[in-house]
């Protein structure tokens, strides 16, 4: 007799209800994920977690007051069995540097396909890491580098080629960077031109993560 796949216990959350019901009806597609708690904030997206022991917790990163990196901070507080993912329509360096760090399992953009939502939640369960191409390669390089990576890049990049990266990613434009350091946009544009084929990357998405500590 064939035994039934033991089904995924998932935690949603996220503030925006109409996006809220629509993720849930997209999962619930699959019948191998189990929904056993969708939350509108923060606060009753912990307590789900705290009731349920759900394998993942996918939530919104930016939801207003007790928020997705607050979560993440508990859950590794608590020592809590769930994985924690995170959704975003879009998110910046900062936030980036404090999932990875704070041990995010997952990042997934809400433009995502049903079909790759589903994949990610099943991936992040079976305890492997799903982020963006470009963001998960830097996430690969550190954990292979290890604590080593902070003076890696140093290496490669000149002392006004690091000033940029540090105020890169700290969420400054090129316009601002400019402005800080008494240099036009576009040799701003030529320094991350540099810095990106320096260290082998792409995007600022990644120059943050290889470069968070």
């Amino acid at each position: 007799m064939n035994k039934r796949r033991p089904r995924l216990l998932l935690v949603i959350a996220d503030n925006h209800p109409v996006f809220l019901q629509g993720l849930e009806n997209v999962l619930r597609a699959h019948s191998d994920i189990e929904i056993v708690a969708k939350c509108t904030n923060g606060l009753a997206a912990m307590a789900a977690i705290r009731e349920y022991a759900p394998d993942v917790a996918m939530v919104d990163i930016a939801m207003p007051g007790f928020n997705g990196l607050d979560i993440l901070a508990t859950v590794t507080a608590e020592r809590l069995p769930t994985r924690v993912m995170f959704l975003t329509a879009g998110v910046a360096g900062a936030e980036i540097r404090d999932a990875i760090a704070g041990g995010a399992r997952g990042l997934l953009f809400k433009n995502s396909s049903a079909d790759d939502i589903a994949r990610s939640v099943r991936k992040v369960a079976a305890g492997r890491y799903e982020f963006p191409k470009d963001l998960a390669e830097a996430v690969r390089k550190r954990r292979t580098q290890g604590h080593k990576i902070l003076q890696w890049p140093g290496q490669r990049l000149t002392p006004r080629e690091r000033e940029v990266t540090r105020l890169a990613i700290k969420g400054l434009s090129n316009r601002e960077i400019g402005q800080h350091m008494g240099l036009t946009e576009g040799t701003i544009k030529i320094h991350l031109h540099n810095i990106y084929k320096k260290l082998n990357i792409s995007n600022r998405t990644a120059l943050t993560a290889l470069m968070m500590g």
